[in-house]
């Protein structure tokens, strides 16, 4: 199996203003440059949904992730995370750009205060069979 990966912080770690805020134009065609170079349009949808607070505000009500929602990391943390998971990227799922593979933890210690997990999914738009990955790591309150 091919994976690719790439790690995403979680929402109360992401720098201010956030850099998944935006995208390059390109100057000689005006488009987005995700377009045609750097990542993937669909796999910078599942960074964003993962990493977006559900809920921030007007446009973001149905989209994003409550991942920080998980507060403690108890034996009930694991099956709240993979929950949230699955509704973050619900709407990419019904689109049919990804196929959810997974999702494990790789540091998670019950009674922790931190915890790290990761998403694997396929990019159906990408014409390809490749296993992408995605590092989430969370803080517990």
């Amino acid at each position: 199996m091919n994976v690719a990966g790439f790690t995403v912080a979680a929402p109360a770690q992401l720098a201010d203003p956030s850099p998944l805020l935006c995208d390059n134009i390109d100057p000689e065609t005006r488009d987005f440059a995700s377009l045609t170079t750097g990542a993937d349009p669909i796999d910078s949808q599942v960074e964003i949904a993962l990493s977006r607070v559900r809920n921030s505000g007007p446009s973001v009500v149905y989209d994003g992730s409550r991942i920080r929602e998980v507060k403690k990391m108890d034996d009930n943390a694991q099956d709240q995370a993979r929950s949230l998971v699955k509704e973050a990227l619900s709407r990419l799922v019904a689109n049919r750009d990804i196929r959810h593979v997974g999702t494990t933890f790789d540091l998670w210690e019950v009674g922790s205060q931190s915890g790290q997990l990761r998403v694997q999914y396929v990019n159906l738009r990408a014409g390809n069979d490749l296993v992408r990955s995605v590092t989430l790591t969370m803080f517990g309150g």
